[in-house]
């Protein structure tokens, strides 16, 4: 296959998925990358991060992960713990609100991936997840 196509059919899978989430998460008053930044704070099971522990994690730009925080800080999402004066590296904690669209943001996700993923077999699937996986490591090694 060329690799022009694999490049193209990743930026199609984007814009689908992007379409998607927008919708999603319109009722919830959030952005999708709001809605993944939240995703991921749950997954840390309540250990604090900051704001460059995302960064690294998303591979997005600091100020992209700081609009996002500081919008879901001020829709009542999270809150920046601490008393430093570099936002960068206060911790970021979820709030009570945040926990109480835990589900909906849970079910939402899963039931795109299975849409996304409908039809695709096992051992396909882990062969495109190792597959994405290299392909992160290479941006960012390089």
């Amino acid at each position: 296959m060329h690799q022009g196509k694999i490049i193209l059919l990743l930026k199609q899978v984007n814009l689908s998925l992007e379409q998607y989430r927008r919708a999603q998460m319109k009722e919830l008053d959030l952005t999708p990358s709001q809605g993944l930044a939240l995703a991921y704070l749950f997954e840390q099971n309540g250990h604090p991060m900051c704001a460059t522990e995302l960064h690294e994690q998303f591979g997005v730009s600091k100020a992209a992960i700081s609009t996002t925080l500081h919008a879901l800080r001020q829709k009542g999402y999270v809150e920046f713990c601490g008393t430093m004066d570099d936002v960068r590296r206060k911790p970021v904690t979820l709030t009570e609100k945040a926990y109480a669209v835990q589900r909906t943001l849970d079910e939402g996700l899963a039931a795109q991936q299975q849409a996304l993923c409908k039809d695709i077999p096992p051992a396909v699937m882990a062969a495109m997840e190792s597959g994405l996986h290299t392909m992160l490591q290479n941006i960012a090694g390089g």
